[in-house]
């Protein structure tokens, strides 16, 4: 007969843990579980991409950014770096003329809006 949190064998490679007060932590480790039970535990992340928006789903789904597009000489508003002009175009970012410094403002452009 086995003690309070200590393994038994009920049939070959099945293990059986019997009721215990002490943290299930501390009894059982991954190795011990995936080598005798099967059970592999890992943390659960999330993914980069946003998940989908199902049909059924009661809620709206999230709006899609709308990245506004600019020409060369554009004057622009940046909430930092105040106003100023377009100078540049790169595939994802745009270069800014704002008098005291040129900066290389990146997509989506959160912080700049067109004048």
């Amino acid at each position: 007969m086995s003690t309070a949190g200590q393994p038994r064998t009920v049939d070959p490679g099945v293990l059986v843990w019997t009721a215990t007060t002490a943290p299930m932590t501390h009894l059982l480790s991954q190795s011990l579980l995936a080598t005798h039970i099967g059970v592999i535990l890992d943390v659960m992340t999330t993914s980069a991409r946003p998940r989908r928006h199902l049909a059924s789903s009661p809620f709206r789904p999230d709006p899609e950014v709308i990245i506004e597009q600019y020409a060369l000489g554009d004057l622009v508003a940046h909430d930092a770096y105040g106003v100023g002009h377009v100078v540049q175009l790169e595939a994802g970012a745009v270069l800014v003329d704002f008098r005291s410094q040129v900066v290389r403002v990146t997509s989506p452009f959160a912080k700049m809006a067109k004048l």
